[in-house]
């Protein structure tokens, strides 16, 4: 059985975890570098920080998790829509973190549970608004 095989039989729930653990390591690095190498503010640097990895993510989704499905919008469009829910979900990342940065929390658990908070939204709202397959129903 080979990569591709297994990767087809994924369902997207599965993928887009996948994309999305790939990118909080992405992010948590970054985090990680901005504030031990450049002693940028940690809002500042969770902002930064997810920001790189909303796109990452966006490419990633695009091309593998969501990349059979039948989409009627156009490449922009959808990097359009899945940002502006990625920002939504940014905020509610950055306030996770820095809420439980004040409660004690080191910055990175308190950055990967934002990261959780923020998943959920994006892979509810990016697989209906953002990567809808045309050939199926809105469930």
């Amino acid at each position: 059985m080979s990569l591709s095989s297994i990767s087809a039989t994924l369902p997207s729930s599965v993928k887009f975890g996948a994309v999305g653990a790939l990118g909080t390591l992405l992010n948590l690095a970054i985090m990680a570098l901005l504030i031990e190498k450049t002693a940028t503010p940690t809002g500042y640097a969770s902002f930064m920080a997810t920001e790189v990895s909303i796109i990452h993510n966006f490419f990633i989704n695009n091309c593998w998790t969501f990349g059979s499905r039948q989409l009627q919008s156009s490449l922009l469009n959808r990097f359009v829509r899945f940002h502006l829910i990625a920002l939504f979900s940014l905020v509610v990342n950055v306030s996770i973190t820095l809420a439980l940065v004040r409660l004690g929390i080191w910055y990175l658990p308190a950055q990967a549970l934002g990261i959780l908070g923020a998943w959920i939204i994006n892979y509810t709202t990016s697989n209906q608004l953002v990567f809808h397959d045309t050939t199926r129903p809105n469930v």
